[in-house]
């Protein structure tokens, strides 16, 4: 069923998603702006389907909010480049500190490719993923995002060593 166009290396998972929910839409699968999609990605291996369930039933609980994702807990210092050059704490503000991360704020890294559910309307309306008024599911865990051979080959290492625990 999907335009062929959209398998190109260059093409993005929105666009994907766009034409997907809008077919949807068109073959009578979703009836409602507000119908929930679930969007997932294939190279993050270790989701739990609990945690799909658990951005569904917060989209369920909260019909104000436009998409629910998981958001992995870090508690590291993130920085950004300025224009000038020169870098400074993530978001411009005061650095919290170099703490132990047992003391630091939590931060939280988006990662949808875990899990998320998303209202329809974000995608057909607005053409993306995330709204203004999201919901983060928080969730500690060790991740593989698989983008190469190097990046497989931990995952696998990772799965070896999980199985003789």
């Amino acid at each position: 069923m999907r335009d062929p166009a959209l398998g190109e290396d260059h093409v993005g998972c929105n666009e994907v998603m766009v034409w997907t929910t809008n077919k949807l839409f068109e073959i009578g699968y979703l009836h409602s702006r507000d119908d929930i999609v679930v969007y997932l990605q294939p190279t993050d291996l270790f989701k739990r389907a609990e945690w799909i369930d658990e951005c569904i039933q917060a989209l369920l609980d909260h019909p104000e909010v436009d998409t629910a994702f998981i958001g992995c807990v870090e508690h590291k210092n993130y920085w950004e480049k300025t224009a000038e050059g020169t870098f400074r704490p993530l978001g411009g503000g005061v650095h919290p500190g170099h703490d132990n991360r047992q003391v630091k704020p939590e931060s939280y890294r988006e990662d949808t490719g875990m899990g998320a559910a998303i209202r329809a309307y974000m995608w057909t309306e607005q053409g993306k993923r995330i709204g203004e008024k999201n919901i983060v599911v928080p969730k500690e865990y060790t991740f593989f995002d698989i983008h190469d051979a190097e990046t497989m080959f931990l995952a696998e290492q990772y799965l070896a060593w999980k199985e003789r625990q």
